[in-house]
């Protein structure tokens, strides 16, 4: 389990100093988890036990402040439920909603494998130079060209094939292997 250093943090202009517990620990301490929220644990200044933990910012995540420190509100249930999250790894929210923080959502990856997750990376291109459609992948080490295609449907047919054979963890695709619908 991680420690975090004894420092002086300031929220609303007041001094606030961090505990030597492990962040994990007060997590579980502080907060309550349920169906992807969080909620208070414990009454704070001007918040009772129970109210909606933490605040969304403009970037469609939310965050929690817990001794000082503001944490993403999706890190904070992937600990709660499984401990530190591995140095160098990140949680992906599977289904792309950056609000649906329920625990089966959620899972650890590397930075790569959250990049290749990304509903927006086509694998596909148009070629202005031979008129057609040009299928790519990467394989870990290097780029491989697929091959080239007139239709841009044909491309992604392409690439989403070499995408099942290269990357098979991925959920990303034309069939998607879980079913996240919210319940």
């Amino acid at each position: 389990m991680r420690k975090e250093k004894v420092v002086q943090f300031s929220i609303n202009r007041r001094p606030v100093k961090a505990t030597t517990l492990t962040i994990t620990s007060r997590f579980n301490e502080l907060l309550t988890y349920e169906d992807g929220r969080l909620y208070w644990a414990v009454p704070r200044r001007g918040i009772k036990v129970g109210d909606r933990a933490g605040c969304a910012v403009n970037n469609g995540y939310r965050h929690v402040v817990v001794d000082g420190k503001a944490i993403l509100e999706h890190r904070v249930i992937y600990e709660m439920h499984h401990g530190p999250i591995p140095k160098g790894m990140q949680i992906d929210h599977i289904n792309h909603d950056k609000s649906d923080n329920r625990i089966k959502n959620l899972r650890v990856v590397t930075a790569s494998e959250n990049a290749r997750n990304n509903p927006n990376a086509k694998g596909y291109h148009f070629c202005n130079t031979k008129k057609r459609w040009i299928a790519t992948i990467h394989d870990g080490e290097k780029q491989l060209r697929i091959g080239s295609f007139k239709t841009k449907e044909l491309a992604r047919e392409a690439y989403l094939d070499a995408k099942a054979k290269y990357h098979p963890s991925s959920p990303i695709g034309k069939r998607r292997p879980f079913d996240l619908r919210k319940e």
